[in-house]
């Protein structure tokens, strides 16, 4: 929502589920907001109007789930094979093994991200952007190796690893006046670190 074009709030609240994760884990609820002030349209601002014709700072914070790739990943696979069988008087029976360890405990994985931003138009035909972000996100899915000796080489997921992102992005457009021809032009560029 907007008041009188200076100030704008939005807020949204997810709640996901996901047959991946078990029935303790199965759903997430994943909130973000963003705020937003135009300060061109203040009345303090009037006097640069003539060189900056609009101007507005923005604000988010957001947090997301993800999934593991594969499904039912909370419960164990066991498989047939003739190689863990045995002899039972003339004939050979398949044995069973348990392929795979499940986690119970596996869970979404969750971002939490951040992101401060400018906007500016000035000069009648230049438009600037710039962006401050950060992203950590927790609880990621790993598979963790398991000794041998447990009987099987597929390594169980855990919600064990961290990592995070952050950076800065710019980007500056000059859009030509509009010739009575109808030909205009427009040149960007960008910079991220």
């Amino acid at each position: 929502s907007s008041c009188n074009n200076k100030y704008y709030v939005t807020a949204n609240v997810r709640r996901d589920g996901s047959s991946r994760f078990g029935p303790t884990n199965r759903y997430g609820i994943f909130p973000s907001a963003s705020v937003g002030w135009r300060i061109s349209n203040e009345s303090f601002f009037k006097p640069l109007q003539k060189y900056i014709q609009n101007m507005k700072i923005r604000a988010s914070y957001g947090i997301l789930g993800n999934q593991p790739t594969n499904d039912y990943a909370y419960i164990p696979t066991v498989t047939y094979t003739p190689y863990l069988g045995y002899l039972f008087g003339s004939g050979f029976l398949t044995g069973a093994a348990e392929e795979s360890f499940a986690n119970q405990n596996v869970k979404w994985e969750t971002t939490k991200d951040t992101d401060i931003g400018l906007d500016v138009t000035f000069l009648d035909n230049f438009s600037f952007t710039g962006d401050y972000y950060f992203d950590k996100t927790s609880n990621v899915l790993m598979n963790v190796p398991i000794p041998p000796s447990t009987g099987t080489s597929s390594n169980p997921l855990v919600n064990t690893g961290e990592f995070q992102n952050q950076g800065l992005e710019f980007s500056l457009t000059y859009n030509s006046p509009k010739y009575n021809s109808g030909f205009n032009y427009s040149i960007s560029g960008n910079l991220s670190t």
